[in-house]
């Protein structure tokens, strides 16, 4: 009887444990895209230009603002006959480095460079946008005595628009934390998965 019982229970906590976490999530939509993103994260003011937006967010469950943010641009219009698949036009982006993609991720050489390393190199679709997903980690030179910074980059394309959202976990949050970017990357792909343009 008293199985059952912690059966019962079991069962009882992870379908609350279930009903929470999908509670779990803000929603924000602004003229060009929406998203959820976690509870325990602070979305900032949007920042408009002419042409795109840009949303950032951090963690308020530490103090780590400033130090780990997700930032969210677009929409970026390239020419009626890009491709994300294929166009040189698409770059990673880190410390003052810039790298095509076409030839980047196909270069053993570059793969090999001992002040940048690529973690994960995936194609994507999220809410039919076609993508990458990229994890890097830098390792530059000012950085040799200090964690290093760990960035996550999904651009995704609609029509001629394309859309980046990116994590980036910078040395100071992995001095604090050296396993932030893991639970950071659970929150991140929450609102990666989520994105839709409006």
């Amino acid at each position: 009887m008293k199985k059952r019982y912690i059966i019962l229970v079991f069962i009882l906590a992870v379908a609350i444990f279930f009903i929470m976490g999908s509670a779990s999530t803000t929603s924000y939509s602004n003229k060009y895209y929406s998203f959820e993103y976690p509870h325990n994260w602070t979305k900032e003011n949007d920042t408009y230009n002419a042409y795109e937006s840009t949303t950032t967010l951090y963690p308020n469950y530490s103090d780590l603002k400033g130090k780990v943010n997700i930032v969210l641009t677009g929409p970026e219009e390239e020419p009626n006959n890009y491709s994300i698949n294929d166009s040189r036009d698409l770059f990673i982006y880190t410390n003052s480095k810039v790298f095509p993609n076409a030839s980047y991720f196909e270069d053993k050489d570059l793969t090999n460079d001992p002040e940048f390393k690529v973690l994960m190199n995936k194609t994507v679709t999220i809410n039919g946008m076609n993508g990458f997903d990229v994890v890097i980690y830098d390792a530059t030179p000012w950085y040799l005595n200090s964690p290093h910074e760990i960035i996550e980059e999904v651009m995704l394309q609609k029509g001629n628009k394309i859309y980046t959202l990116k994590l980036t976990c910078s040395p100071e949050a992995l001095a604090q934390d050296p396993n932030i970017f893991n639970s950071t990357h659970r929150e991140f792909e929450t609102v990666a998965n989520s994105f839709k343009v409006t």
